[in-house]
């Protein structure tokens, strides 16, 4: 006599009650867990992308003052050869002491900008270096 198999549902049934359903919510949470991972990593590649560009705008800003320091330099520099030169041709020109006593008057003051110039570069070189230490 042939008898039908019985039970089988309910084994399958046990079977995916007791295996299959928590392997799925292990999975679900893992995933989860996966995307806040990501979440979390992709903030902080942001907020390291935005630290390293101030801190390179920094550092470009610090170049910037240090060309203007340079060339500051390069006309005092320029400034005191003229002089020089004209009071060398003064001797031999009449023309070189009229130029050289238009322009003495003016030495003076540049030379006073000129420091005055140097000084406020050189501090906001510093505030900007402070500032480029602060966020790292």
């Amino acid at each position: 006599m042939n008898k039908a198999p019985r039970g089988q549902a309910l084994i399958v049934m046990l079977i995916f009650l007791f295996v299959l359903i928590p392997l799925f919510v292990y999975l679900f949470d893992l995933g989860i867990v996966q995307y806040s991972k990501i979440r979390r990593q992709k903030q902080l590649d942001g907020i390291s992308l935005d630290l390293a560009t101030s801190q390179a705008r920094a550092l470009n800003a610090i170049a910037a003052l240090n060309q203007g320091l340079e060339i500051a330099e390069n006309r005092g520099y320029l400034m005191a050869a003229s002089v020089a030169g004209l009071s060398a041709c003064s001797f031999f020109n009449p023309k070189c002491a009229q130029i050289l006593s238009r322009l003495l008057p003016k030495v003076r003051p540049f030379y006073k900008k000129l420091n005055k110039l140097g000084s406020h570069l050189a501090k906001q070189q510093d505030k900007i270096l402070e500032w480029a230490n602060k966020i790292q």
